[in-house]
């Protein structure tokens, strides 16, 4: 990038990598007891059917392929983000917090880190 840097063309480039990477996603990720089935779109712990909406799967698909590392907010609004599903800043916190009631800790441990993001470490 050159600079000064133009935003559009920084959300454009992020958004670019950010599809390239669900594309190469796997089908199936597992992590513990839970099981996320990327092309069904279902997730799965001990076996049982957890209801997830659209944006509760995005993020939780984001952060299982990202697994150890701490995801900004930003980031994760950017991937959630589409024609359909428009997300404003402190929406993923609530977001985050449904999936926290969802999904057992134990299952997944879902944590934050003040002033910079999300992760399952």
């Amino acid at each position: 990038l050159t600079k000064p840097v133009r935003i559009e063309e920084l959300k454009a480039r992020i958004n670019r990598h950010l599809v390239k990477a669900a594309r190469t996603a796997p089908a199936c990720i597992k992590h513990n007891n839970l099981m996320m089935n990327t092309e069904r779109k279902e997730v799965y712990v001990d076996e049982k059917l957890v209801k997830l909406t659209p944006s509760e799967f995005k993020i939780l698909q984001f952060l299982l392929q990202h697994r150890g590392k701490i995801i900004a907010r930003e980031d994760l609004i950017t991937y959630i983000n589409d024609e359909k599903i428009v997300v404003g800043s402190r929406c993923v916190d609530t977001h985050v917090n449904s999936l926290r009631n969802k999904i057992p800790e134990e299952t997944v441990a879902i944590t934050s880190r003040r002033s910079f993001g999300y992760g399952i470490l």
